[in-house]
């Protein structure tokens, strides 16, 4: 799993007054012989947009004793077969394999209503016993801590930067395959106005092609620093913000996109804000 990308995920979250899950995965036998797929599919109270990343997740397969994984293939973003436990005291007889998921190239589209192949794989045993994806909430194996220290189980963690303010996705469970999810009301993950107003800096000029101003607005902050990420999850700089009235990030250099800046103090998360850089 992409680390950066997973904790900046969970920063992000930090912003946000609620969760709600919209995103559900199946596992499929496909037309090869002894091959499965894992898909994904988004509600259709959701509508991403093309600048919405996967910055996190992991997949749970679970299987009888003696059965042979192989062959995995990512379709959407990238995936790894991660870890392995045979035949845990939880669920004696069954082998769990997860795959992580290492980057979102090519990237996973989240279109509501409709699945999505994330990977494939090919599963072999004696008798011919599916395999099936873990369930969080009722699989033995699944409720923490258990007795391999491990962390099986389903999960996808993602970000929208084209809405405004910026909206999450992320998993909630199991589905039939072929068939609809089902979807409570509710929208996704929203930093809400009110968590907006509370912000200690103010970015600009935005859109920006050269300098990023950030000025405090409110109290001068110790011990801050600001954070630079792409679209991609990835760290591109960091400014140090503590006793300054107005600090100046150079972004000339950068490609034109969508950026993130996270404002950290005392080893916290206090802001996140979004800003386009453009061209000269």
């Amino acid at each position: 799993m992409n680390k950066v990308a997973t904790i900046l995920l969970a920063v992000l979250f930090l912003a946000a007054t609620h969760l709600q899950a919209q995103l559900f995965l199946t596992l499929k036998e496909m037309p090869q012989a002894n091959v499965w797929g894992v898909y994904v599919q988004a509600c259709d109270t959701i509508s991403p947009t093309s600048q919405t990343i996967t910055g996190g997740g992991q997949v749970t397969i679970v299987a009888k004793m003696g059965s042979v994984f192989s062959e995995l293939t990512s379709i959407s973003g990238a995936w790894d077969d991660n870890a392995l436990v045979y035949s845990p005291e939880e669920n004696p007889g069954m082998m769990y394999f997860t795959m992580g998921f290492v980057a979102d190239m090519p990237a996973i589209v989240y279109t509501p209503g409709e699945e999505t192949l994330l990977f494939t794989f090919k599963m072999t045993n004696q008798d011919g016993s599916p395999p099936y994806l873990i369930d969080n909430e009722t699989d033995p194996f699944a409720q923490l801590p258990n007795s391999e220290g491990t962390n099986p189980g389903n999960d996808l963690s993602v970000v929208d930067f084209g809405k405004s303010p910026l909206e999450f996705y992320n998993y909630s469970g199991l589905y039939e395959a072929g068939t609809p999810v089902e979807c409570g009301e509710g929208n996704s993950t929203t930093a809400t106005k009110e968590a907006e107003s509370a912000y200690l800096f103010r970015l600009y000029p935005n859109p920006a092609s050269k300098r990023l101003i950030l000025k405090a607005e409110n109290a001068i902050l110790n011990n801050a620093i600001a954070r630079l990420w792409n679209s991609n999850m990835i760290q591109m700089g960091s400014i140090d913000l503590s006793g300054n009235q107005k600090a100046e990030m150079d972004i000339e250099n950068l490609p034109a996109g969508t950026y993130l800046i996270t404002i950290e103090t005392d080893g916290q998360v206090v802001q996140t804000e979004r800003f386009l850089k453009v061209f000269n």
